[in-house]
């Protein structure tokens, strides 16, 4: 649910430095105070979070940094991040050198100086690669002084002598030589080990140092959050010394609020939000449905305060299509390990509802993937005892007795239809809901009418069911009564007037709309045909399922998204233009969403 806001305005003397910072103080203390505060951020602050991500990697709780006297939080960010810098130089160098390494390997470590020594003379060595299949056509002897110096699968490597320093040969490309001898490899390669190993080290010691860092890192978001907060005090026109501030509070801390400003002898006003005012969004909802918030904050969605909180809906249509979506039960397993590697990883160091969002979402495809029988898309895994008892015949992607896959395809359509029509239907019962008061409720009600009028269309031209007798009727009533109560707030005639020019588009945009749900059917097809592809590369098959899971990650971030955050929404009236509520919390890490 949304929880309702009070708007309310303070009043206190503000003579001083002092009475600022007491005023912020105490708000701070209250912690529920919203003043739309922004995400500030300072070089500072970026450069000690990217220290502190630094040692989190080498923690080592018995660190002990050089020297007895402690330095400041800037001393050790700086450190930090010069020698991080110097660490990747030093592996960059060195994997520089391995390429080196390799090419005398395959070059047979030839002497760069000998290759000078004989330019001395007036004579070049020059080197050359040819593909294989070109070199079955040449014949080396045929130019003087050729030499095959290797070979492998794809290329054969020739060296020519001569005194031509432009000379070229056809089909050939040229190699040049590397810039360091190979008598000189392997000394700089121990030296950048050797320095690799003194970072690494002062970086492990540095990690004894994090409390320091940490604690100046808070200090500085507060610093930052404490100016954001002077800068809203505003003085009152007339009296220079006193000031007031403006902002919003849950409706139930409404009696701490007046205890605290009874404590500190401010002044206030409280109203509740106009149509004009635009407050926060705070949702409270059941432990299993705040796993959606992660999501709400991957994509960028935010509830307006006056819209509906359709968090439970669309926790678990996403799941229910997620499942649909992927629908491969091995694939399913593969994400629940990765989730509970990723959990036990960062347990304490990341917000558990993305752990529980993703447990949730790979449940829903292994069930899905079981009763469908698709298991890494292999009929042989299908047809093992237990995985084929566990499967809904109806629903099976294989035909274990043709060992290809089943029509089942249709059965998925309709599937997906059904899915659309309750899930379209079920926003509009909830915006009828809230404008239950108001005749635009007829509205909705007639627009689901439609919409099922139109299923049953679509089920006629697709899947040749005959068209019920209510079909003229359930049209003839329902596109009249959406024309006439769709946007009744604004009055019947206005409201008319307002959508006579786009409400054949907006007929239809809700048949577009329910098609729109074939891509739950033909998505999950696609994934079981690619999962069998994938099996016929042999060797390559992990490489490709690995592909194929990241396909199916890209699937559901693209297909239910649009399905939750376009279709439902437009049929819901969800904008998603709010703001979250973001109180003032001071230096204590609270969730709110």
């Amino acid at each position: 649910m949304i929880v309702p806001m009070k708007k309310v305005t303070l009043l206190f003397r503000n003579e001083t430095e002092t009475d600022a910072h007491s005023i912020v103080s105490e708000l701070r203390d209250f912690g529920a105070f919203h003043f739309g505060l922004s995400d500030e951020s300072t070089t500072k602050l970026e450069q000690m979070e990217e220290a502190l991500t630094i040692l989190q990697q080498r923690k080592n709780p018995q660190a002990q940094e050089f020297g007895s006297r402690e330095k400041n939080a800037a001393y050790y960010t700086s450190k930090i991040l010069h020698l991080t810098s110097e660490l990747n130089s030093t592996r960059a160098k060195l994997a520089q050198l391995s390429d080196v390494a390799h090419w005398y390997k395959v070059w047979s470590e030839v002497s760069i100086r000998a290759i000078e020594a004989v330019a001395g003379t007036g004579l070049h060595i020059k080197l050359f690669e040819m593909a294989t299949g070109d070199f079955r056509h040449f014949n080396p002897a045929s130019v003087k002084n050729l030499f095959v110096v290797g070979s492998d699968t794809k290329v054969i490597r020739l060296a020519l002598v001569t005194p031509d320093k432009e000379a070229a040969l056809e089909n050939t490309q040229e190699v040049s030589v590397p810039g360091i001898d190979v008598s000189e490899l392997h000394e700089a390669k121990s030296e950048l080990l050797e320095k690799e190993k003194q970072y690494e080290d002062e970086l492990h010691k540095l990690s004894g140092r994090m409390h320091i860092i940490s604690k100046e890192l808070q200090e500085e978001k507060y610093r930052i959050q404490f100016n954001q907060v002077k800068s809203h005090l505003k003085n009152v026109d007339g009296l220079s010394n006193v000031s007031y501030i403006e902002g919003y509070i849950p409706a139930d801390t409404v009696s701490a609020f007046k205890k605290m400003v009874e404590h500190c002898g401010w002044g206030f006003s409280m109203d509740d939000p106009s149509e004009e005012d635009h407050p926060p969004t705070l949702l409270r909802n059941p432990k299993f449905v705040e796993p959606v918030y992660m999501l709400y904050k991957f994509l960028g969605m935010r509830i307006g305060y006056r819209e509906l909180d359709v968090s439970f809906m669309f926790i678990l249509f996403y799941t229910i299509i997620t499942g649909l979506l992927v629908g491969d039960a091995g694939y399913g397993l593969i994400y629940f390990g990765l989730t509970a590697f990723a959990h036990a990883k960062l347990k304490g160091k990341a917000d558990s509802r993305y752990f529980q969002l993703g447990y949730v979402l790979s449940s829903s495809i292994i069930v899905f993937g079981a009763l469908s029988g698709v298991w890494f898309g292999s009929v042989t895994l299908a047809g093992l005892p237990g995985l084929r008892d566990i499967t809904i015949p109806e629903l099976a992607a294989f035909d274990l007795t043709t060992g290809k896959m089943s029509n089942s395809i249709q059965i998925m359509m309709q599937i997906g239809f059904a899915l659309g029509i309750i899930h379209l239907s079920i926003g509009h019962l909830m915006k009828g809901w809230q404008q239950r008061k108001n005749l635009e409720v007829i509205g909705h009600l007639a627009y689901i009418v439609f919409l099922f009028c139109v299923y049953k269309v679509i089920c006629f031209l697709i899947f040749k069911e005959p068209l019920p007798d209510y079909l003229v009727p359930g049209l003839a009533g329902s596109i009249p009564l959406m024309f006439i109560f769709s946007n009744a707030s604004q009055g019947l005639v206005a409201g008319m007037k307002s959508q006579a020019a786009t409400f054949v588009f907006d007929l239809i945009g809700g048949f577009s709309d329910l098609i729109s749900y074939i891509r739950i059917p033909i998505v999950g097809l696609v994934t079981v045909v690619l999962g069998m592809l994938f099996n016929l590369l042999s060797v390559g098959a992990p490489l490709g399922h690995a592909f194929g899971l990241i396909l199916a990650v890209m699937g559901v971030l693209i297909h239910a998204t649009r399905l939750k955050a376009m279709e439902f929404s437009n049929h819901a009236g969800m904008e998603w233009n709010g703001e979250w509520y973001k109180p003032f919390i001071g230096k204590e890490k609270k969730q709110w969403i």
